[in-house]
């Protein structure tokens, strides 16, 4: 899921906050490439308006003196700290941050549903890199320390066979994630065909249901 992170960042992580996917000169394939000025200027504006006075981008600090150290924001009551200092996340900002993420996480959850099918699957999907992150005693991958709580066994014959709801599940799912996060990995056409909401005919091209009306 390279698509979703900074290609600058060097196994640094993933954006905070990426630069909204859902913009005027979003193409699909090889025509996004011919609007790669514009979008990296936009991008650069963007990123320059929501860098706060603290020096992180989506957050301002400010300073308040006297004994008023009240200020009204969104119709409440904000206290400054002892030193009179109060920080300010930017609503637009952090709005499309939890938005990024959310459809992030939607989107390697479905990815995680194909690997689970099988260890032979996972391996044919995602590569043998990807097969030989998944013992216990593997400390990296993709130049990313993984958590030492996720230091566990994740190949997905294992994995299927544990209870969902117990802890050996939840840590090896995670483990599958965090991998997943830094795979280039990406589905041939739109989510919602994949995830049951569309569905075609092969000879017609017409969704289903008008191909057999």
């Amino acid at each position: 899921m390279r698509a979703f992170r900074n290609p600058d960042s060097k196994g640094k992580g993933n954006d905070i906050a990426p630069y909204p996917d859902d913009y005027r000169y979003r193409k699909s394939g090889l025509k996004g490439l011919f609007h790669g000025g514009a979008k990296k200027r936009e991008r650069t504006e963007y990123e320059e308006k929501h860098t706060g006075g603290a020096g992180d981008a989506g957050v301002d600090e400010i300073t308040l003196t006297g004994e008023n150290r009240t200020l009204s924001l969104g119709g409440m009551e904000h206290n400054c700290d002892a030193n009179g200092k109060l920080r300010i996340l930017d609503c637009e900002f952090w709005g499309r941050s939890v938005q990024a993420y959310e459809k992030r996480m939607k989107y390697l959850q479905q990815v995680a549903k194909v690997i689970g099918m099988s260890s032979d699957v996972a391996k044919a999907c995602l590569g043998e890199e990807f097969a030989a992150a998944w013992p216990e005693d593997v400390t990296d991958y993709k130049e990313d320390e993984i958590p030492v709580a996720m230091r566990v066994d994740c190949t997905p014959d294992i994995v299927r066979c544990l209870p969902k709801r117990s802890p050996e599940y939840a840590k090896a799912y995670s483990k599958q994630m965090f991998l997943l996060e830094r795979s280039a990995v990406a589905f041939s056409d739109d989510i919602s065909e994949f995830m049951g909401d569309v569905h075609h005919s092969e000879e017609t091209g017409r969704n289903l249901k008008s191909a057999v009306e």
